[in-house]
């Protein structure tokens, strides 16, 4: 039995998840038996906010490659996607396979994808039906068109690829149409978008347009038609990527030969404590305006307004405790950002809470396949903050050191990381995480967020976390009198004060951490001369600190980092 590929392509945001979704869907009523592959980046695993309904028929069979570079097929590891059709070949006979579907990255090249299917064993159980361009009319143009510098490729150019390769275009988010447009200009925006694409796919036969539609909602009879409508392209033979060899010994996490560098990717990691919301917001927001990026998902951890400037007094708050407390470390509000290439960044709360590692065994014990949306992931990771960002030329050098700095709120450093200064600050973070996972394994009953119906998403995560730092507040294990003896003692550490707005040079600084009490001091260390190095990007050499009064700074303690700022 032959089955019918679909290959699914199209810019980052257009719907091909979506797409995919109704392809399924309309297949329920059938006989359909399908294979869905994924390909996906790397390092934006656990962020999709479209998951696919993989877990019952027609889905029989789910699996995703990856990428490790810009979204071309010679950044996959070497021959995966050559491994997994030799897999489902050998497997025919189970899985009586009648279609397979195959979704790129947003920024994909589908030429090599299409010149899989030219090998002689992969020819006699699968036929290439159809490569699917998913377009967005609201935003096309202006990716195709955008500006960029002589000879630099962008999305713009992985569009024209995509277009040239169809069989059949989808106008998809019909709904997103400028206000300004009445019903009588959308349509005729429409045909002029319409044209514009036709004009883009090349001297060859025109591909087969379907729409416009919202949500990929075409309708049955449009859906049926993508497996009717004859083949009228070939692959390209002048293409930039080239598919890798299979190897069964090697992996290949890098740019292989002929690598299409067009885009390029970063991912922005915090592990604790948060960023200054508006702050990271701005920057992010930045980015999608001067169309440096092409698309941005993930989730951030915030501190709350009222938490937001350095308090103290209340040790349920305060800002210079170690560890810190559960409102400034793993009960803090979080929301789901998503935006598109010049658009609009949408922010959404997450309102669930679960145990690491928890979503995994779920799915290992059900047998479901795996997807780990960006709430799932969010959900486990109290506190951090993961951005994935696909665009042009990003420097994730200056990108880390830019989310950086929405941590800061205010102050200067790190001065130093307390969990790599001591054992027992790395320690006693671990007991902490160790226990507030173990309470939520136990369960921690359903949280009332008053504000649920709030349009206000931070509104609405700042509710929420303050519910889940109300459900987590249980009184600590009782201690032995020995180990209060052991623990009532301070221990101390160098630091540096890198230079900033304020200050020119580096100073060298002491941090203090009581841990009976926790609290957490820093003071100037001193005239010593400091040996700076190049971490932050201000250059190295000998610098001196240029106080030697032993006068306190203000300490804010994020997750294990320790900043500070002149009292």
């Amino acid at each position: 039995m032959v089955a019918s590929a679909v290959l699914v392509t199209g810019l980052p945001g257009s719907g091909k998840s979506a797409l995919l979704t109704e392809l399924l869907g309309d297949g329920r009523n059938g006989t359909m038996r399908a294979a869905v592959c994924v390909h996906r980046h790397a390092r934006a695993f656990g962020l999709e906010t479209t998951p696919l309904t993989v877990d019952t028929l027609p889905c029989v069979h789910y699996s995703e490659v990856f990428d490790f570079g810009s979204g071309c097929l010679c950044c996959s590891p070497d021959g995966d996607l050559v491994r997994l059709l030799s897999d489902l070949c050998s497997r025919q006979s189970e899985l009586k396979l009648s279609h397979l579907f195959i979704e790129t990255t947003g920024v994909a090249d589908p030429n090599p994808f299409v010149r899989v299917f030219d090998n002689e064993l992969f020819a006699q159980h699968f036929e290439l039906r159809s490569v699917i361009c998913v377009v967005d009319l609201q935003r096309v143009q202006s990716i195709l068109n955008e500006p960029k510098d002589a000879g630099a490729p962008g999305a713009g150019s992985r569009g024209i690829v995509q277009l040239k390769c169809a069989d059949i275009l989808v106008l998809n988010h019909a709904d997103e149409l400028r206000k300004e447009f009445t019903t009588e200009s959308k349509e005729t925006r429409v045909h002029e978008v319409r044209d514009i694409l036709l004009q883009r796919t090349g001297d060859n036969e025109a591909p087969s347009v379907l729409g416009p539609c919202s949500f990929c909602k075409l309708g049955q009879q449009a859906l049926s038609a993508v497996f009717t409508i004859p083949r009228c392209r070939g692959h390209s033979k002048a293409t930039s990527c080239a598919l890798p060899a299979p190897s069964n010994f090697m992996l290949r996490f890098g740019p292989g030969p002929g690598h299409d560098a067009a885009c390029s990717t970063a991912c922005l990691v915090r592990s604790r404590g948060g960023v200054c919301f508006d702050a990271a917001l701005a920057m992010l927001q930045l980015l999608l305006d001067s169309g440096q990026a092409y698309r941005i998902q993930g989730y951030l951890s915030f501190l709350p307004k009222d938490l937001e400037a350095a308090s103290g007094g209340d040790p349920q708050v305060s800002a210079s405790t170690f560890p810190p407390p559960l409102r400034r470390l793993w009960a803090l509000p979080m929301v789901v950002v998503q935006g598109l290439y010049r658009g609009q960044l949408s922010i959404r709360a997450v309102t669930s809470v679960s145990a690491p590692g928890s979503a995994l065994e779920t799915a290992e014990k059900s047998g479901i396949p795996w997807q780990e949306t960006a709430f799932d992931s969010a959900a486990a990771d109290r506190g951090g903050c993961k951005i994935f960002i696909c665009g042009a030329t990003l420097d994730e050098t200056a990108l880390k050191a830019q989310m950086q700095h929405c941590a800061q709120h205010g102050f200067e450093g790190p001065v130093c990381n307390l969990e790599e200064a001591w054992p027992e600050a790395a320690r006693a973070m671990d007991a902490m995480e160790q226990s507030v996972a173990a309470l939520i394994r136990r369960g921690i009953g359903p949280l009332d967020v008053r504000d649920s119906d709030s349009s206000d998403s931070r509104s609405v995560a700042e509710a929420f976390a303050a519910g889940l730092a109300l459900a987590l507040d249980v009184a600590p294990p009782s201690r032995t009198k020995e180990a209060e003896l052991r623990e009532c003692r301070e221990l101390r550490c160098s630091g540096r004060r890198r230079p900033g707005r304020r200050s020119q040079v580096t100073e060298a600084v002491e941090v203090s951490w009581k841990q009976d009490t926790g609290d957490i001091s820093v003071f100037a260390a001193g005239s010593v001369p400091v040996v700076m190095q190049d971490l932050m990007g201000y250059g190295s050499g000998l610098r001196y600190c240029t106080s030697s009064a032993c006068s306190p700074y203000i300490p804010l303690v994020v997750g294990s980092e320790v900043f500070c700022k002149p009292a």
